[in-house]
């Protein structure tokens, strides 16, 4: 069970605006329980919490490394069906969202 409540405080520290503390849980989450089914979420909601943070160099390269992990999972695949993961296209999502904040500057 303490996959699934590092997770769930992870989301309840994000959405209390405490980043620091939701990081840390998603980052054990990340870390402890790759195969986690929430696992590719905890990792999504640290770009989330320093995205909020304003943090958005650290935000677009751990953002980076979650595309580049969905690629090389990818290639390796021997599934058939070429389809994105929510956490893919949140993932690209939120490349646009650096594009547009860096055009700002």
């Amino acid at each position: 069970m303490a996959k699934y409540c590092h997770y769930w405080n992870g989301r309840f520290l994000q959405q209390n605006e405490q980043y620091e503390e939701a990081i840390a849980s998603y980052e054990t989450v990340v870390k402890n329980y790759p195969d986690l089914a929430l696992a590719d979420d905890a990792d999504f909601g640290i770009v989330e919490c320093l995205y909020a943070q304003g943090k958005l160099a650290l935000a677009q390269e751990h953002n980076t490394k979650i595309q580049t992990k969905y690629q090389d999972s990818v290639k390796t695949s021997s599934t058939k069906y070429d389809m994105q993961t929510a956490v893919q296209q949140l993932s690209q999502d939120m490349e646009e969202r650096f594009n547009r904040a860096l055009e700002l500057k």
